[in-house]
């Protein structure tokens, strides 16, 4: 009978019925990250940490074995970890060795027609530099990206001076990730959009 005890002060704590599942479609979740962030509550995804959406880019974008996507090292690793899982290929065009700036040409260099994401960390993670919104634009706008999503990953942009969220209106072929963990402090609740 001791779970039966437990179960009834496990209820009374939450103070809310246990046999449901919340709404899978986490409607009132998105409204408010829409309306924190400024954009739609269909441009909102809700995963588990900003690395679940990561993950699910590959999942839904790269066919293994023949998909490949573009990073700029130095930055942050779970990009590599996601491919490696997916099985895709990962090209890296670094980071200008002076500036830390994205190497326009280098990315779309390393772009080809199997090129479906090219990462873009801002601030970076390790370099906390920003990538330029017009170099954001400039890779959106390019012939050579024609078939790429580009996606901007701001977990630091609380710390930033600016962002690329409004982007995200203006052009489908850009993704902005975000998460609570950085700024927030709420590594712990594993909440990313």
């Amino acid at each position: 009978m001791q779970h039966a005890s437990d179960e009834a002060l496990v209820k009374a704590a939450l103070k809310f019925d246990l046999h449901r599942y919340p709404c899978p479609h986490q409607r009132t979740v998105k409204d408010r990250v829409a309306a924190f962030r400024g954009v739609k509550r269909d441009n909102v995804f809700v995963g588990v940490g900003s690395d679940e959406a990561i993950d699910l880019l590959f999942r839904v974008f790269c066919e293994p074995r023949t998909a490949n996507v573009v990073v700029t090292p130095a930055t942050y690793g779970m990009y590599k970890v996601c491919a490696a899982t997916q099985d895709v290929e990962v090209r890296s065009a670094n980071l200008l060795p002076e500036s830390f700036d994205v190497d326009v040409e280098a990315v779309e260099r390393a772009v080809d027609s199997n090129t479906r994401l090219v990462f873009l960390c801002s601030p970076g993670n390790p370099t906390a530099r920003q990538v330029p919104r017009q170099t954001v634009e400039r890779l959106l706008a390019s012939p050579k990206l024609q078939r790429t999503i580009v996606v901007v990953d701001e977990a630091y942009v609380d710390f930033a001076e600016f962002n690329c969220i409004d982007l995200v209106k203006q052009n489908e072929k850009i993704m902005v990730s975000r998460t609570l963990s950085k700024s927030y402090g709420l590594a712990g609740l594993r909440f990313g959009f």
